[in-house]
Order: C-alpha cells, then sequence, then structure tokens
C-alpha cells in the first residue's frame, strides 16, 4: 500500500513538474539565451561541425555566416550571457546529444568568471538552463550548480520562479502571441550601434589588476577537454579582443601567459585576438561598448578567425545548399554565378574607390538584399569612412505597396546602412542586408554614398531596375 501511495506521488509530481516547465515560457520575459538553444535544438541531427561556446564576449564576436560559407562547413553559436567553464561542460553534454561536432571554439573569458557565490550570476544560469529541454542531464546540470533546494526548484521550474508575473496579464498575452523568429545569424548577435568616449571612461575605473584562474574553474576546463577528448572534438580556445585592451596592456599579457600556459599544458591550440589588435585594424568604430565587438569588429575577427583556422587545416566539402543572408553568397564565393546584376562598370568614388558590381538576391519572400563590389586590392578600413543611403523609386503602379505615409507621399523608400566591409578572395563587398518590400519593379535605385570625413556625397543612379523573384 505504501509503495503504491509512494509511486503515485512520484508519478504526480513528474506531471506536475513536465506542466509547469512548459507554463514558464509564458510567465518569462522573452530573452537571448532561451532563443538560441531553441534554434540550436532544430538544427538537423548531427549535421553541426563546429561549435562555438563561451559568453557574451563569443556571440558578439564569432559570425557563423562568416565562418561556415568561407570554410565549406556548418557552425553555429551556442555562447550564452556570463557563461563560465562549469556551464560550458553541461552545456556541452547537452550539445553531444544532438549533434558530433568536430570542433570546439572555446572563448576563453568563460574561464575567467568566478562563481563567487551561488547567488553570483543568478539570473544569467537561469537563462542558461531555461532554454534547455528537460532532461536527466538538465536535472543533473541544475542539482552540480545549486545547492540551495529553492535555487534549484526555480533552475528547473521557472513558471514557480516567475509568480510575480502571474497576474500580469499583459506579460501572459504578449508571450502567448509570440513567435519565435529563427536567429538569422545562428547565435551571432549583431549589433551596428558605436561605444562612446563616456563609456569608455566609466568602464576604465572598474578595470581588474590582477589575472588568474580559480581552482573550480581549473577543474571544470579539465573535465571539458577530457569530454572533448573522449568524443574526437578539437578544441581551439580563442581571446576574443576588447577595447579595454588598450587601457590595461599589463592585465591582458597577464591574461595571455595564464591562459596560453592552460593550453599548453592541456595540448590545445590558443589564440588570442587582443594580441592582433592593431594588426586587425580594431579600434573604438569596432566596439558597441568597451568590451564587446560590433559587427564591424566582428566582421573583421571572424575574417581572421577563418584564416587562423585554415591554417590549423580546419575546413569541410560543404556547400550552402539554401543562401539566406548575402553573407552566405559572399564568402562561398557563389555570388559570382548567383544573383541579379543591375549595374556593372566603374563608378568612381574617388582616387582609390570605385563600384564594380550591384547585385540584387531575393532571400526570401518579399525580402531582398543588395551586395555592391568594390575594386580590388582596396583597404577594407577605407570603406568604413562612408555612410550608404539606398534610395527604392517604384514604378506608379507599385507605389502602393509603399508602407508608410511619408513614403507614400514622397513616393520613394529610403535604408541607411553601415557600409561593413566584407572581404572575400580579393575581393570587398558591402551590402544592404534586408529591404522588405512587395516592390518589384523601379524607375530608379540610387546609392548614396557619403563621406563623413569631407561630406562629399556621390550617386550611382540605376534606372529601370525590375527584381527577379525567385520566391512566389
Amino acid at each position: 500500500m505504501i509503495r503504491k501511495i509512494f509511486f503515485k506521488c512520484v508519478f504526480f509530481t513528474i506531471i506536475i513538474c513536465f506542466f509547469a516547465n512548459y507554463l514558464g515560457p509564458i510567465f518569462s520575459e522573452t530573452r537571448r539565451g532561451v532563443g538560441v538553444w531553441n534554434d540550436f535544438y532544430k538544427e538537423p541531427k548531427n549535421t553541426l561541425d563546429l561549435v562555438f561556446m563561451g559568453s557574451s564576449l563569443s556571440y558578439s564576436s564569432f559570425n557563423p555566416l562568416v565562418i561556415n560559407g568561407s570554410l565549406k562547413i556548418k557552425s553555429y553559436n551556442l555562447a550564452t550571457a556570463l557563461q563560465n567553464i562549469k556551464q560550458s561542460y553541461y552545456n556541452l553534454l547537452e550539445i553531444l546529444k544532438y549533434q558530433s561536432p568536430k570542433t570546439i571554439v572555446l572563448e576563453a573569458y568563460t574561464l575567467d568568471i568566478s562563481d563567487l557565490s551561488e547567488e553570483n550570476r543568478l539570473g544569467f544560469k537561469f537563462e542558461n538552463l531555461d532554454g534547455q529541454k528537460l532532461s536527466l542531464g538538465k536535472l543533473k546540470a541544475t542539482n552540480q550548480q545549486f545547492k540551495s533546494f529553492k535555487n534549484k526548484i526555480n533552475a528547473l521550474l521557472p513558471f514557480v520562479r516567475n509568480h510575480n508575473n502571474w497576474g500580469n496579464i499583459e506579460l501572459i498575452e504578449k508571450n502567448l502571441e509570440y513567435t519565435h523568429i529563427k536567429n538569422r545569424f545562428l547565435g551571432y548577435k549583431l549589433v551596428k550601434t558605436k561605444v562612446t568616449s563616456e563609456e569608455v571612461k566609466e568602464g576604465i575605473k572598474r578595470l581588474p589588476l590582477t589575472h588568474s584562474f580559480d581552482d573550480e574553474n581549473l577543474k571544470y576546463f579539465k573535465k571539458f577537454v577530457e569530454l572533448c577528448k573522449l568524443n574526437k572534438i578539437r578544441i581551439i580556445v580563442t581571446r576574443a579582443p576588447t577595447l579595454f585592451y588598450k587601457y590595461n596592456k599589463d592585465y591582458y599579457l597577464q591574461a595571455y601567459k595564464n591562459t596560453n600556459e592552460v593550453c599548453k599544458a592541456n595540448d590545445l591550440i590558443y589564440i588570442d585576438y587582443n594580441q592582433k589588435f592593431d594588426d586587425l585594424g580594431l579600434d573604438m568604430t569596432c566596439f558597441w561598448d568597451p568590451k564587446h565587438l560590433n559587427y564591424k569588429g566582428a566582421t573583421k575577427v571572424s575574417e581572421s578567425l577563418v584564416k587562423d583556422l585554415k591554417n590549423k587545416g580546419i575546413t569541410g566539402e560543404k556547400t550552402i545548399t539554401k543562401y539566406n543572408e548575402p553573407e552566405d553568397y559572399i564568402y562561398s564565393n557563389a555570388i559570382a554565378n548567383q544573383g541579379q546584376t543591375i549595374f556593372k562598370g566603374n563608378f568612381l568614388i574617388n582616387d582609390s574607390l570605385k563600384i564594380k558590381e550591384v547585385k540584387v538576391f531575393n532571400i526570401r519572400k518579399d525580402e531582398y538584399s543588395v551586395v555592391v563590389k568594390m575594386n580590388k586590392g582596396l583597404n577594407p578600413d577605407l570603406i568604413s569612412e562612408f555612410g550608404i543611403g539606398y534610395y527604392f523609386y517604384p514604378i506608379d503602379s507599385h507605389v502602393q505597396f509603399l508602407e508608410t505615409k511619408k513614403d507614400l507621399k514622397r513616393k520613394y523608400t529610403s535604408i541607411g546602412d553601415h557600409s561593413i566591409p566584407m572581404s572575400s578572395g580579393n575581393n570587398i563587398y558591402i551590402a544592404l542586408r534586408s529591404l522588405k518590400t512587395k516592390m518589384n519593379s523601379f524607375k530608379t535605385i540610387k546609392i548614396e554614398i557619403h563621406n563623413q570625413t569631407t561630406n562629399d556625397l556621390k550617386y550611382l543612379v540605376i534606372k529601370d531596375v525590375n527584381f527577379n523573384k525567385t520566391f512566389d
């Protein structure tokens, strides 16, 4: 009788936990880490060749779209905010249930992050676990990361943890209506803003003085390495560049030496991009805050990582079968024979800059990318001085598809964009990532090139353009 009651209690507890786990997202704020795990689970099983792991320094620095076409592999960035090596170890156990990567690129800051107490980074620990499927592995990871019963329950049951939101009708309605849109950048976080001098000054006040790894992190790093060796996974340890490097070189030299020693002891490859800071042409315009690269900086570092991985023999034979972003065309060199050419020639911007070609790609239904090819042998940093504006003047019958009152009144739409150079082979490209429109016939497309140093303007005017639609 007692045994029967016991099993009934266990059964009902499992049922309650199951439903409480799936109710969790309804009462939780939407967070990046949860979405990244959701997208990871949607990747076809055992198709990823390379996985990026670590903290926000990884997901702000390494763009899989640059890596995949360049190396003919498939990669994904599964880094989460303030993830330390203990979390990375348990995350890797979860990854290996679904994927069998040949390479892990681990960003080294994850080794620096210590657990000062169980409450330290609590929200970030919850975020990392919230995205994972309920399983025995998740139960074990939770049990190892938390000591208190309260935190274990809160980690496993966001429904319970977020009890303050039970009466938040606005949040509940928002979450019930929410449809998750897959991250177009395979886990990479694209940010185009630039850090301000004031943010740098404030950050400098909190710079650390000495660098070291604590014993628990070293213990879990060893476990992480052993798990990779057991599964025949090559580890590349990287350290993403930060703007603080310029103001605290002694600290980052310590970080380089300490990380290099640990990697040598484990026979691992280590690449520190702070040591390549000047060679890569990094400066304030490459960061969105003092620690994290923006899209311009991440493009430079990702392209540099491609060269480093090629030098280590890390390449594949996969070809992209579905082109979703301009990077897919550019880095795989498919741009040479795909897309629609709407301009070809020599449009002179100044003595050293020319536009050689403009192509349009229908990447999704009613969504296009415009890719501009510059002259060969160009210093990519020269392009960064320019702002680019794209103006689209539809034929009269397509004016109705303009979406704002302002555009309907002036009968055209415009998009300003950053001129972020992308290098593939000897060619340099810039791209308008996304034009969402039902229009596909234009009297004129005008590309404005604005020299932000001299304030000079140049316009490439392209007449009578009809976009080829590949998505119906």
